[in-house]
């Protein structure tokens, strides 16, 4: 039996714990027992959590620090209660490590950077470009969307002209080296434009597996 208390025990988690907190699980017990009944190799699928979020994040950020201007587009997709803001902020604090940037320079910035509405999401884009006329350079940098709903109406039935307009000029930004990070329910459809837009996709399961106690630091606290 795996006991986890904080962040360090996480960190020390093998692919064989893993998938032993995994069977625990209902969705487990309910349909993957069976259906992964003759897969040998399916313990190497298994990769720890943490890890994963570094090397995820050091790929976000090797991506639009490369050679070529580009943007990153990241969507994370779950129901409520799944932790897509906490993964969100993680991977947010994790590229910003990587880009260089203090802690104390991620904590006076992440209160702009995550953004709850669309047009405050679009603000933060549009100051991005004016931070580019101040250095004289385009720069890499992430930005979060957090219940990105409106996201996904795009070119979609229903969606207001106002909607469309902001999203439209969200999407015609290609270039600026920004990496964002989406974060949205299960939508009930997806837009063609936001399909072809996105690089990576991340869905989170509806039962999570909740670890720690009262005392346990959140984990957007210490990521």
């Amino acid at each position: 039996m795996v006991y986890i208390k904080d962040i360090s025990d996480i960190e020390e988690l093998k692919p064989s714990d893993i998938l032993g907190l995994f069977e625990e699980t209902k969705v487990y017990r309910l349909e993957l027992n069976i259906a992964w009944a003759d897969k040998t190799d399916i313990l190497k699928k298994f990769t720890n959590p943490i890890q994963f979020l570094k090397d995820i994040s050091q790929n976000i950020a090797n991506a639009i620090s490369s050679t070529i201007d580009e943007d990153y587009w990241l969507l994370i997709l779950g129901e409520p209660g799944t932790g897509k803001s906490t993964l969100s902020i993680a991977l947010y604090k994790h590229i910003m490590r990587y880009l260089g940037y203090t802690d104390e320079q991620t904590k006076e910035n992440i209160y702009l950077d995550v953004c709850y509405l669309p047009y405050d999401y679009l603000g933060r884009i549009n100051l991005h470009s004016k931070q580019i006329q101040e250095k004289g350079k385009i720069f890499p940098y992430p930005i979060v969307l957090d219940e990105a709903h409106n996201m996904f109406d795009l070119f979609a039935e229903g969606s207001t002209n106002i909607a469309r307009k902001l999203l439209q000029r969200i999407y015609e930004i290609r270039e600026w080296r920004i990496a964002h990070i989406i974060n949205t329910q299960i939508p009930r459809q997806l837009a063609s434009r936001s399909r072809e837009r996105f690089h990576s996709l991340i869905i989170l399961w509806k039962e999570p597996i909740y670890i720690g106690d009262n005392k346990t630091k959140n984990m957007e606290e210490t990521y």
